[in-house]
């Protein structure tokens, strides 16, 4: 009951469906369901798919479904308490060469890396031995979106770490 009472972060990714390898722990994924001007949270969807709600708290509480408005209006959930879902570290660093970056994932000797600079055409990176002070890597893989680099990454070396772990 004490977390019902504070506010809750969320991230809303409309008409994305977050596949299980690119989930974090610790975190709770709803789907939307679209119903007129309106958005239901749910367990699973299969009809009128409206998006992904994530969350940093329960928030069904063995009810079926809830609408998101209710939540609103309950004040549980607050624009400013917006959570991303993807992101282990929000701080913006800088280098001369890279310009703007943040780093939002790491598994051994690999890090995921989103480019802050204008007109940067592959915007994400998996870069391989990142030297963060000259914002230069040995090799790297290049995305366009944050789904895809988010979903090769895990697959490809956050699942092997956990593999190598296990």
């Amino acid at each position: 009951m004490e977390r019902e009472k504070s506010k809750i972060k969320y991230c809303i990714l409309k008409n994305q469906r977050v596949p299980a390898y690119m989930r974090k722990d610790g975190l709770f994924y709803y789907e939307l369901r679209e119903s007129g001007t309106q958005l239901y949270i749910e367990k699973r969807v299969i009809v009128d798919f409206g998006g992904t709600l994530v969350t940093n708290a329960e928030v069904l509480h063995g009810k079926e479904c809830i609408n998101l408005n209710t939540l609103r209006k309950k004040s549980l959930l607050k624009k400013e308490m917006v959570l991303n879902p993807f992101y282990i570290n929000t701080n913006i660093l800088k280098s001369q060469s890279m310009g703007k970056y943040r780093i939002l994932d790491k598994a051994g000797n690999y890090t995921l890396i989103e480019r802050l600079t204008k007109n940067t055409v592959e915007r994400y990176v998996i870069a391989y031995n990142l030297n963060m002070q000259k914002g230069s890597w040995a090799s790297g893989e290049y995305f366009l979106d944050l789904f895809s680099a988010v979903g090769f990454f895990n697959e490809k070396y956050k699942n092997q770490e956990r593999r190598e772990v296990a």
